[in-house]
């Protein structure tokens, strides 16, 4: 079977459930005009997170936990956790997010920003973002490597963000992911 054929096969009983909303494009639409599709046009809740086709998810209480950490704060833009390097060959690191060690830790988002290049990384997966705010700031606006990271940074600037100490999900690195075959000219 196709890699498709076992996605809906594995999804199925969520979608009978009602529990999943799944969403297929006619067309392969590319990494960029993907997320763009669900956050402007799929999209339905006020908080967003995106996993990739090969990433996965190893706390079942990630988005639960962060839209506790929320709980109702109207100047959270989003919730960042930790996360899961898999290498080819098994490797597997963790990625922990510098400074935190408390359970969850609201900083604002202009710290985040200015310490990013220090700090430096995330997960796309390990992220909960607000998705109104997202889309008024034409969230990811450019067809580039960096656009989660150029979005995530300018959606920062609007208010606060959560750092949740924890690992809830795995990025697979792989000779096919955008990061490992992109050129400078691309």
């Amino acid at each position: 079977d196709s890699p498709d054929t076992q996605t809906d096969i594995l999804l199925k009983p969520y979608i009978e459930k009602k529990s999943v909303t799944y969403k297929r494009n006619t067309s392969r639409l590319g990494r960029v005009l993907n997320y763009r599709t669900c956050l402007y046009e799929y999209a339905k809740g006020e908080w967003l997170v995106n996993l990739d086709g090969d990433d996965y998810f190893i706390d079942k209480s990630f988005i639960s936990s962060a839209i506790n950490a929320i709980n109702g704060d109207q100047s959270i833009v989003f919730v960042i956790a930790n996360g899961t390097i898999s290498y080819p060959g098994g490797e597997k690191i963790e990625k922990r997010i510098p400074g935190n060690s408390s359970p969850f830790l609201k900083i604002s988002g202009r710290t985040y920003f200015n310490n990013f290049k220090r700090k430096r990384g995330f997960f796309h997966l390990t992220i909960l973002y607000n998705t109104e705010l997202a889309r008024s700031i034409d969230f990811y606006r450019m067809d580039i490597l960096s656009a989660d990271i150029e979005s995530i940074l300018r959606l920062s600037l609007l208010g606060n963000v959560v750092l949740l100490d924890r690992n809830v999900g795995v990025w697979n690195l792989h000779s096919n992911n955008t990061s490992s075959t992109a050129t400078y000219s691309q």
